[in-house]
């Protein structure tokens, strides 16, 4: 519901608009009397990740006739273990899927194996510019016999 009234919104204002969830059932975030991670201490104040929407809203898409289509994503980086529907998407597409292992959710699902496993998100940057340049990852990466 929140996604349509988001565009309904943006296409009369011809401006960009952003929404997010509310999550109240995460573990992560539902306590301010406990130290959290670093990496979400900013969406401890909010039970709707505003802070990485606020971050995030000034690269949008901007508002174009043409639209945004599943011809404009190139990948989807993931944390690891929240399997959903943006993942089933990118399926369907044949967009590649790169999963971060050293960010974990609170959510317990299995990504599918044909997905890309890094183990951080600076190696994930370095699968995308692979990707940009058209050079293979197995080509990159040094394979030992012993």
């Amino acid at each position: 519901m929140e996604a349509i009234a988001s565009k309904l919104i943006a296409d009369a204002l011809n401006k960009p608009v952003a929404h997010s969830p509310v999550e109240q059932d995460c573990i992560e975030t539902r306590s301010f009397r406990e130290i959290v991670n670093p990496r979400i201490a900013a969406e401890v104040v909010s039970a709707a990740y505003l802070h990485c929407v606020f971050k995030g809203l000034h690269k949008a898409p901007r508002i174009s006739d043409r639209g945004l289509s599943v011809r404009d994503v190139d990948c989807l980086v993931t944390p690891d273990s929240c399997f959903g529907r943006p993942h089933l998407a990118c399926l369907k597409s044949k967009i590649p899927v790169i999963v971060v292992k050293e960010n974990t959710t609170c959510l317990y699902n299995k990504m599918p194996s044909n997905f890309i496993f890094v183990e951080n998100y600076l190696e994930a940057v370095g699968v995308i510019q692979t990707m940009k340049i058209g050079v293979t990852r197995e080509s990159v990466r040094r394979t030992y016999e012993r």
